[in-house]
């Protein structure tokens, strides 16, 4: 071919079309990186923290189910809390243990001979394992059946006691002496 015109077909026309269609290029190029690019990393960084959120939604829904569950365990056992209170006070409380000892007594039918308070423990062990207690002494009569009634009434009562000592004498057969030593406990 001849390069005059081939020279002369550059500066033609078409030399321009391609002139104006590859500059059009580049500033549409530069456009969408100045102007859309942006806007494309905020959709996508949006999209990252819509996850995220999602997440943490599932999270924290997974941990309220969990308090609402405590929740719900908490107000079953809410009267059952009471009750532990009463099992082991927090003070000795020694009058409500001669009461408690004297009412499981009537209940069982059995006479009360002596009641009277041993010791009390205020200061716990080098440990501080052991819980505070107090030693009540009871003695009674009657036969073998009513010790039964007596302690089974002992029990049942909401404060702990546990029987630690019992000694039986009988002077005719029939008739038991009962000496009993109880201990109950405070925090």
């Amino acid at each position: 071919m001849d390069t005059k015109k081939l020279i002369a077909l550059l500066q033609g026309s078409i030399k321009k079309d391609y002139t104006y269609n590859f500059f059009f290029f580049i500033v549409f190029a530069l456009l969408i990186m100045m102007a859309i690019r942006p806007n494309l990393i905020t959709a996508f960084n949006l999209q990252r923290e819509l996850q995220e959120l999602k997440l943490k939604d599932n999270l924290s829904e997974e941990k309220i189910l969990k308090i609402v569950a405590y929740q719900t365990t908490m107000q079953q056992y809410r009267d059952a809390l009471n009750d532990l209170d009463t099992a082991i006070p927090k003070s000795p409380k020694l009058a409500q243990i001669v009461t408690d000892l004297r009412n499981a007594s009537i209940n069982a039918n059995v006479p009360l001979n002596s009641l009277s308070i041993q010791s009390v423990q205020f200061i716990k062990d080098s440990k501080g394992q052991e819980a505070l207690s107090i030693e009540a002494n009871i003695e009674t009569s009657g036969g073998l059946s009513n010790l039964g009634a007596l302690i089974n009434s002992i029990y049942n009562q909401l404060r702990l006691k546990t029987v630690d000592k019992i000694s039986i004498n009988s002077s005719d057969g029939t008739t038991y002496n009962f000496n009993i030593l109880i201990k109950s406990y405070f925090l």
